[in-house]
């Protein structure tokens, strides 16, 4: 099951997460539902994915 979360700013968020080096599971990217999202994994193995509006 994936968590999702929808912030202001999905490329902001990636590259905090990035400088944090959080494990990443699906990488930032456009869906076709029109958001820019990526999924991490957190520390008790839950995936959780970010994103915002195009």
């Amino acid at each position: 099951m994936t968590h999702t979360f929808f912030v202001e700013d999905a490329n902001a968020l990636y590259a905090e997460y990035a400088a944090k080096s959080v494990e990443v599971t699906r990488g930032l990217g456009n869906m076709p539902w029109r958001s820019r999202e990526f999924v991490v994994k957190d520390c008790d193995g839950r995936l959780l994915a970010f994103g915002s509006s195009l």
